[in-house]
């Protein structure tokens, strides 16, 4: 076997040329393969936390008939007792709660249909990025204030600092509730439904409004690993489900996603494939060139009494050699364009695929499956490639070598 190698290894050097062009143009495949199966790694990961870490969480806890009907009345059952298992699983990280109710505001400029959320001021920026995404002003501070989005904003024609009239229906009295509000910041999700439908005010306003006090639509949570909303059998899950309320991740909120992500693992599956037959037919030519360059030496070689089996492993050989040189290639060209694209990474800001609206750039995301399972699937790839052309250098007689060779 080392005296393969060394004869694989020194028979690549001949033609040093040949032998760096075919193993770059295989190391690109390779690198290709590894940069787009990172980079759908890192669209994956942004998604995700697009999704989870911007507003809706990893799982949230709320009626089990509030989804079909969101009623104001239909808040979380046994709220207290809910809040007292959140607390004691050492696997949820960070929690929040939130009121709910369709409303109105009111501005000299304009009248539009809005979503008004009620936010815990201390919680919500554990577990959500609003705070973070408020461009114009600042945070909620008071109990009369209210953010809105940019896009609402200017529908309405409002300034920081300047007020609207935020108008619900109370469900237990059917009284028309009206409070005066003063704009304390502006924000930007950059996602539809958000930036032009949505407002947040202080829980404590909306509860007032609404005449149910210590009451939530929402409880939302995030775990400490985002695994966690796989198993839904474990004791974690089990111990926060209540008969009246539904407990979900995030993935059945927007199953769309998770259908997204299943046909992006398919498409790579297709385009590896591809890439490994491109592979197989270059290495196939590569090959087929050395053979014919060499036909005497395989007449002197079988002429000393060389076994055709000796031939035929010698150019399976070869073919591994080269294999190796083009993962080293392979692997250098993925870890150099992408740590050049890791800079700054790739800006979908505000583009909207399956039912997630990327945040922020997207990065190459790597991980060390990469650089074992796609190099080894190579590699066995390189040695089919090389199993017809072995074959036909060894099944060469004396006389076809040498004739051949004229």
């Amino acid at each position: 076997m080392p005296l393969l190698l060394k004869l694989g290894f020194r028979n690549l050097l001949r033609n040093k040329k040949r032998t760096v062009l075919s193993a770059l143009a295989i190391g690109i495949g390779l690198a290709a393969l590894i940069f787009a199966d990172g980079l759908i790694l890192g669209m994956r990961k942004s998604m995700v936390g697009s999704l989870t870490e911007t507003y809706m969480g990893q799982a949230q806890i709320y009626h089990h008939l509030y989804r079909e009907d969101p009623k104001p009345e239909k808040v979380i059952a046994q709220i207290d007792k809910v809040l007292e298992r959140v607390k004691e699983a050492s696997e949820v990280k960070e929690w929040t709660t939130r009121l709910m109710a369709e409303g109105l505001v009111t501005s000299p400029a304009n009248v539009l249909n809005v979503q008004a959320v009620g936010i815990d001021l201390v919680q919500e920026p554990k577990i959500s990025r609003i705070d973070e995404n408020v461009i114009e002003g600042k945070f909620l501070g008071k109990k009369r204030e209210v953010l809105i989005g940019n896009r609402l904003a200017k529908k309405l024609d409002l300034q920081i600092g300047e007020r609207l009239v935020l108008t619900v229906v109370a469900p237990k009295s059917d009284e028309v509730v009206q409070e005066l509000l003063r704009v304390s910041g502006i924000y930007r999700f950059n996602v539809s439904g958000f930036d032009d439908a949505m407002v947040f005010v202080p829980k404590e306003l909306l509860e007032e409004m609404l005449g149910i006090s210590g009451e939530s639509h929402e409880l939302v949570l995030q775990f400490d690993k985002e695994e966690r909303t796989q198993d839904k059998q474990s004791a974690l899950w089990n111990s926060l489900k209540f008969p009246e309320n539904e407990l979900t991740s995030w993935r059945d909120l927007v199953p769309g996603v998770m259908a997204a992500f299943e046909m992006a693992k398919a498409t790579t599956a297709l385009v590896s494939l591809f890439l490994l037959l491109v592979v197989l037919i270059g290495i196939m030519n590569t090959l087929f060139m050395a053979i014919f360059e060499r036909l005497f030496e395989f007449g002197v070689l079988q002429a000393v009494g060389t076994r055709p089996k000796f031939i035929f492993f010698m150019i399976l050989t070869e073919a591994f050699c080269l294999g190796l040189v083009s993962v080293v290639f392979g692997i250098l060209i993925a870890v150099g364009v992408g740590g050049l694209v890791n800079i700054r990474g790739i800006d979908y800001g505000g583009i909207q695929m399956a039912e997630a609206t990327f945040t922020e750039p997207i990065f190459v995301f790597f991980r060390w499956q990469q650089f074992v399972y796609f190099p080894l699937e190579l590699l066995v790839f390189t040695v089919i490639a090389a199993i017809y052309p072995a074959l036909h250098a060894a099944r060469l007689t004396i006389a076809e070598s040498m004739k051949k060779s004229l």
